[in-house]
């Protein structure tokens, strides 16, 4: 019995070591992340779970790229984020874009709450109740901005020039037509809020019904609709254009990828765009098809110049949004950072709408 003892110590004891020096190289070999997770786990005194600390780690990833157009999405918000592009959520009705670090208003949806409350184009909601917006904490404020909660107002707080306001508004159930279509006499004129799900189709109708009624023309009008979907644009851009490019893309190595055509069959119906500052992305995608093509005269103000590509990714829990390539136009142009002339450069500066009024004046020259 004496000797078995010492047996059993010794073999404990070079278990332990094994352990140890497992531990060790371990740790020696681990990156500087894994090794900062542990450390944290494991001498940090606050509240702290290896779940909450991979959900940090997700969204400090996406923060890392300094992009504001990629997004990292908990499972809640991105259910709606893939609710809105339906063009059906609960929230409080507002088209914004983040940019240079600020969150911009680029267009309050016709008869939502945030139109109620009187947010306007061009607002900078700097605060949503407590929370200071960055580049950061930018997907924290969408979510608050869309909650589902609709008994909870939230209080925004939001610049307008110099001015700081207060503005308090309630998210509702929204369910928004995308595409709404109205008669200027003999000219059809018609407004695209954003390229989603149901955009196309809706579209598709408006045109008809354009034609059907045997309309001299068409005002198609993107001013502050910040994009969409690429193959709901493509999809509009071949109603409207002979067989041509609509759009390519380029991918982080400058290949050529995605290449868009339309098929010829179109209307043959005149066509003048109406553009602006907020005109972003997909918009931006059927202003220099339309544009490179011959097929409509612009009006308006320059685009806001967001000519980048973002592709959604499904993860296990939650997904991403991430910028994956840049689009140019049929002639080549790179809309990125650039924009896109109009034909004819008019600003609204009064209550009068001019721009529009420029566009159903070249119907008549």
């Amino acid at each position: 019995m004496s000797k078995k003892k010492p047996i059993i110590v010794t073999a404990i004891v070079s278990v332990v070591i094994t352990l140890a020096v497992s531990f060790i190289f371990n740790f020696i070999t681990m990156s500087d992340t894994e090794r900062l997770k542990l450390l944290i786990l494991s001498t940090h005194t606050g509240n702290v779970t290896e779940e909450k600390l991979e959900e940090g780690a997700k969204r400090g990833m996406i923060a890392a790229l300094g992009d504001p157009y990629s997004v990292y999405f908990d499972e809640e918000e991105y259910a709606m984020f893939l609710e809105e592009m339906d063009a059906s959520y609960t929230g409080i009705g507002v088209e914004i874009q983040m940019k240079d670090g600020k969150l911009y208003v680029l267009s309050p949806f016709e008869g939502s709450p945030a139109e109620k409350a009187g947010l306007r184009p061009g607002d900078v909601i700097e605060k949503v109740d407590d929370l200071t917006i960055t580049e950061e904490t930018y997907a924290e404020a969408i979510s608050r901005m869309r909650n589902r909660n609709t008994e909870t107002s939230l209080v925004l707080t939001v610049r307008r020039d110099t001015e700081i306001l207060s503005i308090s508004v309630s998210p509702e159930t929204i369910k928004i037509d995308t595409v709404k279509a109205e008669n200027y006499g003999d000219i059809t004129y018609i407004r695209i809020r954003s390229f989603d799900s149901p955009t196309a189709g809706e579209m598709k109708a408006a045109i008809e019904s354009a034609e059907k009624r045997n309309a001299r023309g068409l005002i198609i009008d993107v001013r502050d609709n910040p994009g969409g979907y690429l193959e709901s644009v493509a999809d509009i851009a071949d109603m409207l254009l002979p067989q041509s490019t609509i759009v390519y893309t380029k991918n982080k190595d400058g290949k050529r990828e995605s290449l868009y055509e339309s098929d010829g069959e179109c209307t043959q119906l005149p066509i003048v765009l109406l553009v602006n500052e907020n005109s972003a992305s997909a918009s931006e995608v059927l202003a220099g098809a339309l544009k490179d093509n011959g097929r409509a005269k612009l009006v308006g103000q320059k685009t806001f110049g967001k000519g980048s590509v973002q592709s959604l990714f499904k993860l296990r829990n939650g997904g991403a949004k991430i910028t994956v390539a840049e689009y140019f136009t049929a002639g080549g142009y790179n809309i990125n950072g650039n924009g896109v002339e109009p034909d004819f450069v008019i600003e609204n500066t009064g209550e009068e709408d001019m721009q529009l009024k420029k566009a159903l004046s070249l119907f008549n020259e």
